[in-house]
């Protein structure tokens, strides 16, 4: 096999992997972007009560831990 052929082949398949590397990395780019916008929302900026507040219950729950 020609030495031009087996380097195209594989710049080819590189740019390929490179191609897909880069949408996945765009997609889970904007899902963590999403998942953080959800961290932010609580019941002081948004329409939940404030039992849904699950920072909150978190802190209770660490407290409530330790001072037992």
């Amino acid at each position: 096999m020609d030495f031009n052929v087996v380097i195209f082949k594989y710049l080819g398949e590189s740019l390929t992997l490179v191609k897909n590397l880069s949408e996945n990395l765009n997609k889970q780019s904007k899902r963590i972007e999403e998942l953080e916008e959800k961290l932010r929302v609580n019941s002081q900026n948004s329409s939940k009560p404030p039992s849904a507040d699950f920072n909150k219950l978190l802190s209770f729950l660490k407290n409530f831990l330790i001072l037992k």
